[in-house]
């Protein structure tokens, strides 16, 4: 298996190299994960699979297809890191990954799958009374309702952004998109669902976008 190809930006000779975005450690493990070695998987897993699964979950809003997506991105590393060569950091390039099959699995659904759980909303405390449990009820079955009147790639954008509070600069080496893509999902998200809590006729039955 040859050694990891590092992508450098251009400098003239009198500026030292930067350092690169993939340490020698880490490029000797993405070494194995390559040739499918169990043991450099195992250690991509531990590394990153927290973070893998907390954007699936906020993206699905689904905790067991979450893991089932994180499972799928692991296994898919050896063909994935094939391509991969340190033009951004390791962690960026598997959330990439779940957040395309996270997609994927939006898309497949019979039926949106509940997307409040993303909305990072507390939990009901034990002391919360009756009234207080209801309002809360009331207050996710809108936000539920709400992101489903969105696009896939407009939620995907407003969670990436809103939620997860990640930067437009973030969002879009995520996607693999522009920035400016990024800006005007993220605006015409906040846009769709302001008018979605300011205009009751969007609220029946879940306008499509």
């Amino acid at each position: 298996m040859s050694a990891l190809t590092l992508a450098w930006p251009r400098s003239s000779a009198s500026i030292s190299a930067p350092t690169p975005i993939v340490s020698s450690s880490l490029a000797a493990m993405l070494d194995g994960v390559r040739a499918s070695d169990p043991a450099a998987i195992a250690e991509l897993y531990d590394r990153f699979h927290t973070k893998v699964y907390a954007i699936a979950r906020r993206l699905t809003g689904d905790e067991a297809a979450s893991w089932d997506l994180v499972q799928e991105v692991f296994l898919a590393a050896p063909k994935a890191f094939a391509s991969f060569r340190g033009e951004s950091a390791v962690e960026t390039f598997l959330l990439s990954i779940a957040v395309h099959r996270a997609q994927n699995h939006i898309r497949g659904a019979m039926r949106r799958r509940k997307m409040l759980d993303h909305a990072a909303l507390e939990p009901e405390r034990p002391s919360d009374n009756p009234e207080q449990h209801l309002a809360r009820a009331q207050l996710r079955d809108r936000l539920r309702l709400a992101l489903d009147s969105l696009s896939i790639d407009h939620q995907t954008v407003f969670v990436l952004c809103d939620v997860e509070e990640r930067t437009s600069v973030e969002v879009a080496e995520l996607l693999s998109i522009p920035e400016a893509t990024v800006r005007t999902r993220l605006f015409y998200a906040r846009k769709k669902l302001r008018a979605f809590f300011m205009d009751p006729s969007l609220r029946d039955d879940g306008a499509s976008e």
